[in-house]
């Protein structure tokens, strides 16, 4: 699967029922586990909802390297993909990764 092939609006309201079903939980700066392909962060569990998984991600460089800790809103930018829900969804990853929990990041997100 390619990043251009992930439906934003689906991916958005996967992070958003992430984010109610599991409101507390925090995570690494990282989509998904190099040593297991398990994902790990917010936007990671909504893209392994949609069939995007750790080996499409390290398929992707950029020229640091793996995209695996770079923000959703570079990767989508990089491609192309630029819209209010790709801002969105990456501010949600940039509060995860600023250490908030998954629902207070969606909350904090919203309100940007």
């Amino acid at each position: 699967m390619k990043l251009l092939d992930l439906d934003i609006p689906l991916l958005e309201e996967h992070v958003r029922k992430l984010a109610e079903s599991e409101p507390q939980r925090h995570a690494v700066c990282r989509y998904f586990s190099a040593s297991t392909g398990q994902a790990i962060c917010i936007v990671g569990h909504a893209m392994a909802l949609q069939g995007f998984g750790f080996g499409d991600l390290k398929a992707i460089q950029s020229d640091t390297g793996p995209y695996n800790g770079e923000s959703f809103t570079r990767m989508m930018t990089d491609i192309g993909v630029d819209s209010a829900l790709v801002d969105w969804i990456g501010d949600v990853q940039c509060n995860q990764d600023g250490g908030m929990g998954w629902a207070e990041a969606v909350r904090a997100a919203d309100k940007s």
